[in-house]
């Protein structure tokens, strides 16, 4: 994958060549979380209107400055103003993902109105899933373009990790 700006004026916004399109299902996923052990995280497809607000809750609960820096996610009213909002795309929500640790939400990859567009919430305890998340945008949230397919992730400027797995 590679992490290029697509301009110079916002550095989180980049692209990462995806593969090919394939249709996804649940994948597990063992990692190590921030004070809670070893834990078993599920990928499954986000399902519409029922997580709506099981998502805003996690990012109600992701919400509050962590330890090692600044909140990364979206508020929880941007969430919800999204889904009411009339330009999105709501043929494609079946390609946005939800990661799960014991039926807690701790990821979801998910556009605001259109495909090509990609954001990623994170729980600030869970790293692990990083590279699973920019794969699934590259593969199922992309857009069609002159030299073929490509999707825009917005990254936090602060999360280096993130921007390392990204480049890689």
């Amino acid at each position: 994958m590679q992490l290029r700006p697509v301009d110079g004026s916002d550095s989180r916004h980049g692209s990462i060549l995806p593969g090919s399109l394939k249709l996804y299902g649940r994948t597990a996923t063992i990692v190590k979380a921030r004070g809670r052990g070893i834990m078993s995280i599920r990928k499954r497809c986000y399902r519409h209107p029922g997580d709506v607000e099981p998502i805003g809750g996690f990012l109600f609960r992701t919400y509050p400055v962590t330890r090692d820096g600044p909140h990364r996610n979206w508020l929880q009213p941007r969430w919800e103003y999204a889904h009411y909002h009339p330009w999105l795309d709501t043929e494609h929500l079946d390609r946005w993902a939800v990661w799960e640790a014991d039926r807690r939400i701790v990821g979801v990859v998910h556009y605001e109105h259109h495909m090509g567009l990609a954001y990623v919430q994170l729980d600030p305890a869970v790293s692990g899933i990083r590279r699973e998340m920019l794969e699934h945008a590259a593969r199922h949230l992309r857009r069609e373009v002159e030299s073929g397919a490509a999707v825009d992730v917005y990254l936090d400027d602060d999360d280096e990790a993130f921007r390392r797995e990204a480049a890689d």
